[in-house]
């Protein structure tokens, strides 16, 4: 049987996460943990794929050039403005600092018609860069079940627009991608991979700090994807049917917050992200 579906069973059968979280982790042979998301990520485990706190900056100060990742894997992200909008700011985060992106607020000068490569600022990681970590494939998950989540806070956002939370990109099918879409009705759904949640939510629409995450359960082909809010989980786990394919030794890996990485292809983020990790393992939120 699945974790995840192990899991939303014991869920029924306990009505809490909490009170679930000791049988659950007893449940499989995969180890899991309890991530509490009213502390920093780093307070419940370590993740060991990539860590972006935001933290060390001054509000209102313009983003540095380096972000830390607290993971010790040295997937050391890099701010990378867009062609159009002004760099990310620190703002106040959810736990100390965090990054605020706005594809509102253009660079003097710049026309918002004009179809420009990578239009937006982000946060990146390429394993191109010098100072790239010796164990690069980290964050591939090719043939790992992972979890991850961000602290949201979104600023007023266009029906339809998408917003990227994370995405590792080296084309299709070895890329995965974690974003939120807004419909017509100014409901929204979390995405994975090609899946969508099957729950609207209304959430995002208070301006407020709201956590999301996702955790993926590998298949021998495909595999299981449970989209998570505030903590809780939103439905029971929709199943990817496509594998997360694995990079040839030499492909280049690319890593973002709050942009793509497909050129003129451009979908950003607008509002403030916090404590952003990736880890591999089927774990909960509560």
């Amino acid at each position: 049987m699945k974790l995840v579906r192990v899991w939303t069973s014991f869920q029924r059968i306990c009505g809490s996460s909490a009170c679930c979280a000791a049988i659950y982790l007893t449940a499989g042979s995969v180890s899991a943990a309890t991530i509490d998301i009213g502390k920093p990520a780093s307070e419940s485990l370590t993740p060991d794929g990539v860590y972006w706190t935001f933290d060390g900056g001054t509000v209102d100060d313009w983003m540095p050039d380096m972000v830390e990742d607290k993971s010790g894997n040295g997937f050391i992200g890099k701010l990378l403005s867009g062609a159009q909008e002004q760099p990310p700011k620190y703002v106040q985060g959810k736990f100390g600092t965090a990054i605020h992106f706005d594809i509102n607020l253009p660079k003097e000068g710049v026309d918002p018609s004009k179809n420009d490569k990578y239009p937006n600022s982000r946060v990146g990681w390429s394993s191109s860069d010098p100072d790239s970590p010796p164990d690069e494939k980290k964050l591939d998950m090719a043939e790992a079940s992972f979890s991850g989540g961000a602290w949201v806070k979104l600023d007023a956002i266009r029906s339809g627009e998408p917003q990227i939370v994370m995405i590792f990109q080296q084309g299709m099918p070895s890329s995965w991608h974690f974003r939120l879409i807004k419909d017509a009705a100014d409901q929204w759904k979390i995405h994975f991979n090609g899946v969508r949640s099957t729950q609207v939510t209304e959430a995002f629409n208070d301006l407020a700090w709201h956590h999301v995450g996702f955790t993926f359960e590998k298949g021998d082909t495909g595999g299981a994807v449970t989209f998570w809010l505030d903590g809780q989980p939103l439905e029971n786990p929709v199943t990817v049917k496509d594998s997360i394919a694995p990079l040839p030794a030499e492909g280049r890996r690319l890593f973002t917050v709050g942009e793509s990485n497909l050129g003129y292809f451009s979908e950003g983020f607008t509002g403030s992200m916090d404590d952003a990790f990736v880890t591999t393992g089927v774990h909960t939120f509560q």
